[in-house]
């Protein structure tokens, strides 16, 4: 057979199984949008993967008093910031934490990455 004809078969080869290695990694997720309860069954999430959003960002909207809870999977250490409030919540690389936060004052909040300073979604309080 051919050389020219073996590297090119093998270079067709490490690439297919480069590419098949590269979708496997791949992490899924649907977008998040909800309006959390009492009644809610599931929780939004978000995954992030080298400081970047694979994910929509998650849009909540809770009554004034109620807690807002969400899913955040990311791959280094950080901390999620509630902008507006003050609040934060770390976050523990490798694992999907479950972040909750409780709010007595109406308005928007921006949910925010704090070492990259990514949006990750909103938090929308209602009055009474």
């Amino acid at each position: 057979m051919n050389k020219r004809a073996l590297v090119y078969l093998g270079l067709a080869s490490a690439t297919l199984a480069g590419a098949y290695v590269y979708m496997q990694t791949q992490v899924i997720a649907p977008p998040s949008t909800a309006v959390v309860d009492e009644q809610a069954q599931s929780m939004p999430s978000v995954s992030i993967r080298n400081g970047q959003l694979l994910t929509e960002a998650v849009r909540l909207q809770v009554r004034q008093g109620k807690t807002a809870a969400l899913l955040v999977f990311i791959d280094q250490d950080d901390e999620l910031l509630l902008e507006g409030s003050g609040l934060t919540k770390p976050l523990v690389a490798g694992k999907t934490n479950a972040v909750a936060f409780q709010l007595s004052e109406p308005g928007l909040y921006d949910l925010v990455l704090v070492s990259k300073q990514l949006p990750v979604g909103q938090i929308n309080v209602l009055g009474p």
